[in-house]
């Protein structure tokens, strides 16, 4: 194992601004071939991030980030742990801050599966990589770490693996900070049971997120419970929840636990989609929901979509520290066109009682095919706002297209200032269309917010940028309205510039920025 491509201080040139911003959009690979950013921490001076990246020396394996990002968003410290002969891929968003620095839990598949513990100093050094099996190693060997809470001065780690043919278990671990297995157990049977998230409870307990399944094992007649249950500190189990049979609901990847006792799970809703004659696939929308403290439900939001998808889900759910709510943030595939559809990055907030509050969607809409933005992490900022982190990705951009996400937003989860408000109210929109711009003169990324007005979803929009001189300088598909998209402006001369927005029926909205 070895630390590699160590910056003291690393100049980003994605914004200018010399005060910490309210908002800001940083798409980045932070100098390697790819970037995925999974994970984030703030502080009053910086982020925390980690993630994984494409290791630059052959044989290019993926390797394990540590970063620092200014309030500006600029990265100042990037470590990485990789080395030629294994892989160190932190996928999930579990990172946790301690008194003797930071842990992370990942896995390693190359030369051989293993789960990973693994604890930073602030500076980002490595000071030491735990691993652990399969619980039923050497006759299964694949292990992949999804979920991870502090435990006192352990940590539960909870897993997928195989068990038995085509099942597959959760597999949970306790491990203390010396890299010790203090105990180690299997959850499930002869079903398909998945790992979801983990989070620690006032009386010293864990509640692990999950669901059970037979997807995968048959072509039609999809089972589908979000599985809840919680272990003491022996791994002793203490109750178990499952969704109702006649829904479908996906993995609990987004737990949290109110004082009361009572459990708010971000998840998936599904339908049976039997398009195809000899295999059906589930189709989803964002979902979240919430049970008492004797797991009855209260309350249930389905995020409205009017495009359903296989890959749609929610990754992190946190609770405001006001008690205005719960935000979540994840994928959903939300509009498509003729030749591009979009993955979008969505992040929305619910109130205590379950109603919307907002619902955002960002993507860079850049060529064709089908731009992917995902968002595995969401935290709360000292300024009431919220900083996120994922991944990008165009297939049509260059040819290493995914790249690490970081997205500041404000307390309206607004990256164009004002985007939560429209005729004083929020949510009514206004009955003409309209384009928020931010920031205005732009360099390298120019955020537009789409307000659609009444027309709502329009499914041939585009976003085009003419020069002064009527020439169409750029051209992006936009095939929603209320949601953001980033679109590159670096290649344009210094100058004044039209955006336009464009539906089937001609020019909908106009506004005027510069690139500075």
């Amino acid at each position: 194992m070895k630390n590699t491509f160590t910056l003291a201080a690393f100049l980003c040139l994605y914004l200018n601004a010399i005060a910490q911003p309210a908002t800001f959009n940083v798409r980045t690979r932070v100098g390697f071939p790819a970037a995925v950013f999974t994970s984030v921490i703030p502080t009053d001076s910086c982020y925390y991030v980690t993630g994984v990246i494409a290791d630059t020396v052959f044989p290019f394996r993926p390797g394990a980030l540590f970063a620092r990002f200014d309030l500006q968003g600029n990265p100042v410290l990037i470590k990485s742990v990789v080395d030629p002969d294994h892989t160190y891929e932190t996928w999930r968003p579990t990172l946790l801050e301690a008194e003797d620095g930071f842990w992370v839990s990942g896995q390693q598949q190359l030369p051989e599966y293993k789960g990973l513990l693994i604890h930073y100093n602030t500076a980002g050094d490595t000071l030491e990589v735990f691993s652990f099996r399969n619980y039923y190693f050497p006759d299964q060997d694949f292990i992949h770490p999804l979920g991870m809470a502090s435990l006192g001065d352990k940590f539960v780690l909870a897993s997928n693996i195989p068990s038995n043919g085509l099942y597959t278990n959760i597999s949970l671990a306790c491990i203390n900070r010396s890299g010790e297995l203090f105990w180690h157990k299997s959850i499930g049977g002869n079903t398909i049971d998945f790992a979801g998230g983990v989070i620690p409870t006032a009386a010293g307990t864990c509640i692990i997120g999950g669901w059970k399944t037979n997807s995968g094992i048959v072509f039609h007649n999809f089972d589908s419970q979000a599985y809840l249950f919680e272990v003491d500190s022996l791994g002793q189990m203490l109750w178990q929840y499952l969704s109702p049979e006649d829904q479908l609901i996906g993995p609990a990847y987004g737990l949290h636990q109110e004082a009361d006792g009572s459990i708010v799970v971000a998840s998936m809703i599904g339908w049976e989609d039997p398009t195809h004659p000899t295999y059906h696939v589930i189709r989803w929308h964002n979902y979240v929901f919430k049970l008492n403290a004797q797991r009855e439900f209260l309350w249930g939001w389905e995020f409205p979509s009017p495009f359903f998808s296989e890959r749609t889900k929610l990754n992190k759910l946190i609770a405001c520290a006001d008690g205005s709510g719960y935000v979540a943030a994840g994928v959903s595939s939300i509009g498509t066109t003729p030749t591009n559809g979009i993955y979008w990055g969505r992040v929305a907030k619910l109130s205590p009682d379950g109603d919307s509050i907002w619902d955002r969607h960002y993507a860079f809409p850049i060529g064709e095919g089908l731009p992917s933005h995902e968002l595995y992490d969401v935290k709360e900022t000292p300024d009431g706002g919220f900083i996120l982190c994922g991944e990008s990705q165009d297939y049509y951009a260059d040819s290493f297209p995914q790249q690490g996400w970081l997205l500041k937003l404000d307390s309206e989860g607004c990256l164009v200032p004002g985007c939560g408000v429209v005729d004083g109210v929020r949510s009514r929109p206004k009955a003409q269309a309209q384009l928020l711009l931010y920031p205005n003169p732009a360099n390298d990324w120019l955020a537009v917010y789409v307000q659609a007005g009444a027309a709502g979803a329009v499914p041939q929009g585009r976003l085009r940028i003419v020069n002064m001189q009527g020439q169409v300088m750029g051209s992006f598909e936009a095939p929603r309205g209320q949601a953001t998209y980033m679109l590159p402006v670096a290649q344009l001369l210094p100058g004044q510039y039209v955006l336009q927005w464009l539906g089937q029926d001609g020019l909908m909205a106009t506004q005027v920025f510069v690139k500075g």
